[in-house]
């Protein structure tokens, strides 16, 4: 075996396996890319979580300690978002349905035809796992919580 082909051997052999020993997808790397809105997305690769966002108004304003900031200013703030699919590769730290918290300025933002914005992260990205906070929680359904809207 030549060289480069040990050398290629070698690197084969330390690359993760998922997607056919190719590193996996660093979203960060795609800052600023759009996502097509024609498509449906019927399955997710690798350690990839797709969200939607909750924790903005209908003018797409985010909410920090009672105050309302315009996205130009929440580019780096915390967002929050609710996992509606993860990759095969992602732990069973999160779970469909969990609120999770990550860097604003993370992942792939996309806003559907229906006007619906959700976020592409790598599982890597999320901070934790959070509930609603208090005062968006209605407690007068005997069936359990229901959400405010934001």
């Amino acid at each position: 075996m030549n060289q480069d082909a040990a050398i290629a051997h070698t690197m084969q052999e330390t690359l993760p396996v998922e997607n056919s020993g190719l590193p996996s997808l660093n979203l960060d790397t795609m800052q600023g890319t759009r996502l097509s809105t024609d498509w449906i997305t019927r399955k997710l690769m690798g350690d990839v979580i797709m969200a939607e966002y909750v924790d903005e108004n209908e003018h797409g304003e985010v909410k920090r300690d009672g105050i309302w900031l315009k996205q130009d200013i929440t580019h780096k703030l915390w967002r929050v978002a609710k996992v509606l699919m993860k990759g095969p590769k992602c732990s069973n730290n999160i779970q469909i349905g969990d609120l999770v918290r990550f860097p604003g300025d993370r992942g792939i933002p996309m806003i559907s035809t229906g006007g619906k914005k959700y976020i592409y992260l790598n599982e890597e990205r999320v901070f934790d796992v959070v509930d609603y906070p208090q005062e968006m929680i209605d407690e007068s359904d005997n069936q359990g919580f229901v959400y405010k809207a934001v």
